[in-house]
């Protein structure tokens, strides 16, 4: 008897589940956001599908965004909390602005709640021969629509 409770105990732990996946972060992330890029304001959807795109740009017209994910899709061992990234980039023939926010959720149940892991910018002159990062270069917002305020992702 006892041997068939540790084996039933062993094949249980075997089959953890991760308390958050890719999916539950998509669904958090899912609505409107805004940053300041390059002193103009830059809004952008992300539909709980994953799919990303500027809404609205002041300044930059040719701004495109990307998201993509990261710790999270293993199918055979319990997953990583998953880390999505968003790049919003800004560019010519000659130079590259990249604004990267990192960022999960965590929480339990249905108190999900977004946290950013790390927020940075880089830059790339290729004919100048410049390059450059800088740390908390903006804030990135989301907006509550209950609330219906922006709120900054800490």
């Amino acid at each position: 008897m006892k041997f068939l409770i540790l084996m039933a105990s062993m094949l249980l732990s075997l089959n953890s589940f991760a308390s958050l996946n890719q999916d539950d972060v998509q669904k958090a992330m899912a609505g409107q956001w805004s940053v300041k890029f390059n002193g103009s304001t830059v809004k952008f959807l992300i539909r709980s599908s994953g799919d990303i795109s500027v809404i609205s740009s002041e300044q930059n017209d040719y701004l495109s965004a990307s998201l993509s994910f990261s710790g999270s899709d293993e199918d055979w061992r319990m997953n990583g909390l998953p880390v999505a990234h968003i790049i919003l980039s800004e560019g010519s023939d000659e130079d590259v602005r990249d604004v990267h926010f990192l960022v999960t959720a965590i929480g339990e149940g249905e108190e999900i709640q977004l946290k950013k892991l790390a927020l940075f910018t880089t830059f790339n002159d290729g004919p100048n021969e410049f390059s450059d990062a800088e740390q908390g270069w903006s804030a990135f917002k989301k907006y509550d629509a209950e609330s219906k305020k922006w709120i900054e992702i800490k």
